[in-house]
């Protein structure tokens, strides 16, 4: 079962250190829990995580040591987590990119994701499209009839090929049949902001983070929420689905995972303490403050989810003619 926690509005707190005296008499665990990062520091990939883990850290009696494990589109960390010691010490973030779409273009990942064990959902990480202000549109609708009275002339942003920013778009393309140039750019949204903003770009499907305040300042606009739900944050703005595409669902998430193997009592532990994390009233605050929508599940619907996701994506990236590198 996947529960969404709703938005509460709540002031942040001070983020708290692990209280040793907090610890259960369980006998896991008994030292510190490592946990790979396939973000940087400070990037919304470090932001969510943290603050479910210094959370759960305070119930577990035991700190998370956070690594950042960069490169490989991703996927160095999971590769890293794969080849681990399943003892229940060694965890990491999984996201579609790097348990699902990262498999349709690469050749070689390194490692196979049934290598992993999938513990639970922290967070969903919400996609919205957007606009730059020199292109005369203000919805889905608008942007496609558009882009159909002016065949050859769209182009759109992602970061890489095969990514689900890359995908998403795609999918919104192939639903409403038409034709827009990609273009690739390294560091997500970041990377590609200046050429948005300057409307060198004219649409882009990404994570909320970028786009919502270049939104807010009046730079870009964002037109809808490609998730199957409104946002907290951007309320009025309705999704791709409300606009006349029923059904159209394109997100991201964040996700625990262990290597496959890991003791029973360790891995239903992690699994209850990180959930309880994530619906505790200021961490599920916090998040929602963060653009992110606070989100848990059993490793079973996780699993359910993740062959939902890889059978849609596999036909998407195979109609767009996404090639294994």
């Amino acid at each position: 079962m996947i529960r969404r926690r709703r938005w509460l509005a709540a002031a942040s707190v001070p983020l708290l250190a692990p209280l040793v005296n907090s610890v259960r008499a369980e006998s896991y665990p008994t030292k510190p829990i490592r946990f790979l990062n396939p973000f940087q520091a400070g990037s919304n990939g470090d932001t969510a995580p943290r603050l479910v883990l210094q959370r759960a850290a305070e119930t577990l009696g035991q700190p998370f040591v956070i690594e950042s494990h960069q490169g490989g589109s991703a996927m160095l960390a999971m590769r890293t987590l794969a080849a681990s010691r399943p003892d229940g010490y060694t965890v990491g973030l999984g996201t579609p990119g790097n348990v699902i779409t990262g498999f349709l273009t690469m050749r070689d990942p390194g490692f196979e994701v049934e290598q992993l064990e999938p513990i639970t959902l922290i967070c969903e990480t919400p996609l919205v499209l957007s606009v730059t202000n020199s292109l005369p549109v203000n919805s889905v609708q608008e942007l496609i009839a558009y882009g159909k009275a002016n065949p050859g002339k769209l182009n759109y942003a992602y970061d890489g090929v095969g990514a689900t920013t890359h995908l998403a778009a795609e999918l919104l393309l192939q639903t409403a049949g038409v034709v827009a140039q990609g273009v690739s750019y390294k560091g997500g949204a970041g990377g590609y902001t200046t050429d948005f903003v300057s409307g060198r770009i004219h649409f882009a499907i990404g994570g909320i983070g970028v786009p919502l305040g270049l939104h807010r300042s009046g730079q870009l606009r964002i037109i809808a929420v490609c998730g199957d739900k409104r946002v907290p944050t951007l309320p009025q703005i309705p999704t791709v689905a409300q606009q006349g595409f029923p059904g159209f669902d394109a997100s991201s998430w964040f996700a625990v995972f262990a290597p496959r193997g890991v003791p029973r009592d360790a891995f239903n532990r992690l699994g209850r303490e990180l959930r309880s994390a994530v619906e505790h009233p200021d961490v599920s605050a916090r998040l929602s403050e963060a653009g992110f929508l606070p989100l848990v599940s059993s490793s079973e619907a996780l699993k359910e989810k993740m062959a939902r996701e890889r059978a849609k994506w596999t036909i998407v990236a195979a109609n767009a003619g996404v090639a294994k590198q």
